[in-house]
C-alpha cells in the first residue's frame, strides 16, 4: 500500500488527480492521508519517499480560488531527465529540478496539478475566446500554443510518475493496459435530399441564388436516379461502412440524433420506419447504436433527457454512450448532465479545428466537475480524430490527413491507449470526399492493427 499526504488546501482536486494517476492509470493500491504539509509526500512500503512539490494548489487559499484566467501558466518550460519517456516533458506547472538519492526523490516538476490542469479542462470553464457556437476552438488552448497539443501528456506525466517509483523500489509494477481503437460515425444526415420539399428549394438555389443551370441537370438527374433505385443515395453508406469494419474486425459506433430544431441538424425523423430499419439492421450485424444529443442539449437537461429517451423507445435498446452534436460542450455541465443519467461513457472531448490530445490523454477517465468538486462516474474518452477537421480547419489534401492520423495512432499505441475516430456516414461518397475514402480505408487498416 502506497500512502500518499496531501494537504488540507483543494484536498479534493488534489485528492481526484492523486487517485487518477497513481491508481486509474498506474494500478497502484494507496491511501491518501491529510497532512499540514505543502508538497505531495508519497511513502512506499519500503521506506522509500517520492516528494512532488506542489506549485499550484498551494497558491491558493480558498478551494476554486484557482479558476480564474490569470492563473493560467504564461510561458511552457521544457525539460529532459532521466524518468521521461519522450525527448523532452513539457511543464505546465512547477520547475525541471529533481533531485535523487538511494531513499528519496524530489520533484519540482508539478506532475499532478499539470495533470489536473489538462484532465478538468478548467482551462476551458473559464475561456472567453470560444467560436460561434460557444465552443473552445484548440488554436487558443495551451497544449496548441506551446507545442504539445499532439502528445497525450499526462501519459508521459504518469510515465514519470512511475519510473520515479520504480527507481525507489524497483519491485513495483504497474498497470497493464491494451491498445484499442474505437470508431464513431455521427449520423447527422441520412438522405442528401430530406424529401421532395427539400429537394425544391435546392433547385430553386441552384437555378435562382447560384445560377449554375449545369449542377441543376446535374442535381434533377441524381435526384431521379435515386427515387428511381438506380443509384444510391451518397449519404447511405452505412452497409459499406459496416463491411469495411467488419473486415478489419471492428465494431462501428453509430451515434443518432432524435432531436433538434436549429438549421444545424433535425435532417431526419429518428421515429420514421426507414430510421428503425437502419437502427434493427446495425444491431442485427453486431454493431453499436449510441447517442447524439443535439445541439442545444449540452446545458439543457431536460432536452437531453427527452432526445436519449426517444432513441431508446426507438432502438428498443439501453443506449449508455454517444457525443454531443458539433461537439458542443461546457465545462462541467455537459459532463454532468452525462452523469446524472448514469452514461457509461462520453466521446465528445476533441477539438472541432484541431486533431490531437484534448484531455492530454488517450486513457478513458473519470471527469472531475470543477464547480461541485466531485469526481463523477461517468468515464470521457477522449476524440482524438474527426474527419472534417482535416478538410475544413487543415484544408489537408489526403496523403496530408494520412500522415497526419497516422503519427496520433502512433502515440496512442505506445502508451497502449484509446484511438478514437470519428467518420460521419456523410464522408464517404460526396464527389469533394472521394478522394477522402481511400484514406478512411488505410486508417481502418492501421488503427486495426496491434
Amino acid at each position: 500500500m502506497i500512502k500518499v499526504s496531501i494537504s488540507n488546501k483543494n484536498f479534493l482536486e488534489k485528492e481526484y488527480i492523486c487517485k487518477t494517476l497513481l491508481y486509474e492509470y498506474l494500478g497502484q493500491k494507496i491511501e491518501i492521508l491529510k497532512d499540514d504539509i505543502i508538497d505531495y509526500k508519497i511513502q512506499l512500503e519500503n521506506g522509500g519517499e517520492l516528494i512532488i512539490e506542489d506549485h499550484f494548489f498551494s497558491n491558493f487559499e480558498n478551494d476554486n480560488q484557482y479558476l480564474n484566467k490569470n492563473n493560467l501558466p504564461e510561458t511552457i518550460e521544457f525539460c529532459t531527465n532521466e524518468y521521461i519517456v519522450e525527448d523532452n516533458l513539457p511543464i505546465i506547472f512547477g520547475k525541471s529540478n529533481i533531485q535523487t538519492s538511494k531513499k528519496k526523490i524530489i520533484c519540482s516538476i508539478d506532475i499532478f496539478s499539470s495533470s489536473y490542469f489538462m484532465l478538468s479542462r478548467w482551462e476551458e470553464y473559464i475561456d472567453e475566446s470560444k467560436d460561434l457556437h460557444n465552443r473552445s476552438l484548440g488554436i487558443n488552448s495551451i497544449a496548441y500554443k506551446n507545442n504539445f497539443l499532439d502528445r497525450p501528456v499526462v501519459n508521459e506525466y504518469a510515465e514519470m510518475l512511475y519510473l520515479m517509483l520504480k527507481k525507489l523500489d524497483r519491485t513495483i509494477q504497474r498497470k497493464t493496459n491494451k491498445y484499442q481503437f474505437l470508431l464513431t460515425h455521427d449520423v447527422d444526415i441520412l438522405k442528401k435530399w430530406k424529401n421532395n420539399i427539400a429537394f425544391t428549394k435546392s433547385l430553386l438555389g441552384d437555378l435562382f441564388k447560384r445560377k449554375d443551370l449545369l449542377k441543376a441537370k446535374k442535381n434533377i438527374l441524381e435526384y431521379s436516379n435515386i427515387k428511381l433505385g438506380i443509384k444510391n443515395d451518397e449519404m447511405n453508406s452505412f452497409s459499406y461502412l459496416m463491411d469495411l469494419s467488419e473486415k478489419h474486425g471492428i465494431k462501428s459506433h453509430f451515434f443518432f440524433m432524435s432531436g433538434g430544431k436549429t438549421k444545424y441538424e433535425n435532417f431526419y425523423n429518428i421515429k420514421s420506419e426507414e430510421v428503425g430499419i437502419l437502427i434493427k439492421n446495425i444491431i442485427n450485424r453486431g454493431h453499436k447504436i449510441g447517442f447524439h444529443p443535439s445541439y442545444n442539449t449540452y446545458n439543457n437537461e431536460q432536452l437531453w433527457k427527452e432526445e436519449l429517451d426517444l432513441l431508446e423507445n426507438v432502438s428498443s435498446e439501453s443506449i449508455k454512450y454517444g457525443r454531443q452534436h458539433y461537439l458542443n460542450f461546457s465545462i462541467p455541465d455537459t459532463w454532468q448532465i452525462w452523469d446524472n443519467n448514469h452514461m457509461n461513457w462520453d466521446n465528445s472531448l476533441g477539438y472541432p479545428d484541431k486533431a490531437g490530445f484534448r484531455c492530454g490523454t488517450c486513457y478513458k477517465f473519470k471527469p472531475f466537475n470543477i464547480v461541485s468538486r466531485k469526481t463523477l462516474e461517468l468515464f470521457e474518452i477522449p476524440l482524438l480524430c474527426m474527419d472534417v477537421t482535416f478538410t475544413k480547419y487543415y484544408n489537408y489534401d489526403p496523403p496530408q490527413m494520412l500522415k497526419k492520423v497516422h503519427e496520433i495512432i502512433i502515440k496512442t499505441k505506445n502508451y497502449d491507449g484509446i484511438f478514437s475516430l470519428l467518420w460521419h456516414n456523410s464522408s464517404l461518397y460526396p464527389t469533394e470526399w472521394i478522394p477522402y475514402s481511400k484514406v478512411y480505408n488505410q486508417i481502418l487498416r492501421i488503427a486495426s492493427s496491434k
